[in-house]
């Protein structure tokens, strides 16, 4: 849904081929999820068309769950920390120095975040609660192994948390990671050549 919502903020669609417009992105849906939510619950109800109903609806029930808005957080997060770098980076007079000082800042900022977990939940946490939206994980059910005849139906609920937290957050955080020592590695090169 494009438009403008009272806030002098224009939701735009995203741009595939600039990081700072990924930023955007988040920025606005950050100040606009209640506004968003409101016009999906109005469109859900109201709209004649029902692939619009069923769309709105399905955008609407994703957008209520906890997680979706940690991983909001998550992103954002990273996002403003590669923010400055990446419009540096876009410069056609770029300066390799500056781009390694900012790009070694962001790299060590997302490396901290592997031990914050837990503020970064608890931020997410609180602004869930001023969204009205329940601060909590929907349970992960997976299927057990069949031996045999044994346990054929047996399915065992997983930690919500403790999942997100490793197989999302960690793996997404050492991905980002791995990304940005080998464009960290890259840079290096070339700048250490033009020092000499």
């Amino acid at each position: 849904v494009l438009g403008v919502f009272g806030v002098g903020v224009l939701l735009k669609s995203l741009c595939t081929t600039r990081w700072s417009s990924r930023n955007d992105c988040l920025e606005a849906l950050n100040l606009l999820y209640v506004d968003i939510l409101k016009l999906l619950a109005y469109i859900s109800l109201m709209d004649r068309n029902k692939d619009e109903k069923d769309k709105a609806s399905s955008l609407q029930n994703y957008f209520q769950k906890f997680n979706v808005i940690l991983i909001i957080v998550i992103e954002t997060k990273i996002l403003n920390s590669l923010q400055i770098v990446s419009l540096l980076l876009q410069k056609s007079d770029i300066d390799l120095f500056k781009a390694f000082e900012l790009l070694q800042t962001a790299l060590n900022k997302i490396k901290e975040m592997s031990d914050k977990f837990e503020e970064v939940f608890e931020e997410a946490k609180q602004i869930a609660i001023s969204w009205a939206v329940e601060p909590t994980f929907t349970k992960i059910r997976k299927r057990k192994t069949k031996y045999f005849d044994e346990l054929s139906n047996n399915e065992r609920f997983f930690d919500a948390e403790q999942y997100f937290k490793t197989q999302i957050y960690y793996r997404t955080l050492d991905i980002i990671i791995k990304q940005l020592e080998h464009r960290f590695n890259g840079m290096n090169q070339p700048t250490k050549h033009t020092q000499h």
